[in-house]
């Protein structure tokens, strides 16, 4: 798979991480701590990973994710390109309630409520 910040697919479960191409330190602490939980479940630990897209809720607007509501609101001056997958937080943590809860393990979601091209 080529370059995920140019790339015209849609990330899935099933992308793999290129360790050639350029990432920024975020994504790999991200990556470096989804390792660690692969290799926490080999030595016998229960898990599920979810992979949250942009998370969206109320009352955090002036940081974190909830920047893009005062940004817009205060007439954001430009749109990138792209297409960015978003979230709301309660859909998150039911999500990931219903996992705990069920016999899912050693298993990877993605979680985003669509994907807003070109917004």
């Amino acid at each position: 798979m080529g370059d995920l910040a140019t790339a015209k697919t849609i990330i899935t479960e099933e992308c793999e991480w290129n360790p050639e191409k350029g990432h920024s330190d975020y994504a790999i602490s991200k990556y470096g701590a989804e390792m660690e939980v692969w290799r926490a479940q080999q030595e016998g630990l229960d898990v599920v990973i979810v992979n949250p897209g942009v998370i969206l809720g109320p009352l955090f607007w002036a940081e974190g994710s909830g920047e893009i509501y005062t940004k817009v609101k205060n007439r954001l001056p430009f749109y990138t390109k792209g297409s960015t997958g978003f979230v709301c937080v309660e859909d998150v943590v039911k999500i990931m309630f219903l996992l705990m809860k069920s016999n899912l393990l050693g298993e990877k979601f993605i979680l985003i409520a669509e994907n807003e091209e070109d917004i």
